[in-house]
């Protein structure tokens, strides 16, 4: 995958803490392909594809806690927690 230090840093998430949405961002040559939300208990709570260079995840369903994002893009998955307030 390409969970590491050299390119973590090629996809922005933010806001984080979020509220309502979050935005994916690229800022290098990878193309997003889709995401999925997990809960502490590993439980699937969103899922959905992404366009290939910028992303937004409505968190409107989502009761606040810390989730897993897993961030799928054509080179591997990333990883971020996320925090959602309310």
């Amino acid at each position: 995958g390409i969970d590491d230090a050299a390119t973590a840093g090629y996809v922005q998430v933010y806001p984080n803490p979020a509220t309502t949405y979050l935005d994916i961002a690229v800022v290098a040559g990878i193309g997003l392909e889709y995401y999925s939300l997990t809960d502490a208990g590993g439980r699937l709570m969103l899922y959905g594809p992404l366009a290939p260079h910028h992303g937004k995840v409505s968190l409107q369903s989502v009761p606040a806690g810390i989730y897993q994002l897993r961030i799928h893009t054509d080179k591997g998955i990333l990883r971020r927690k996320v925090v959602v307030i309310r």
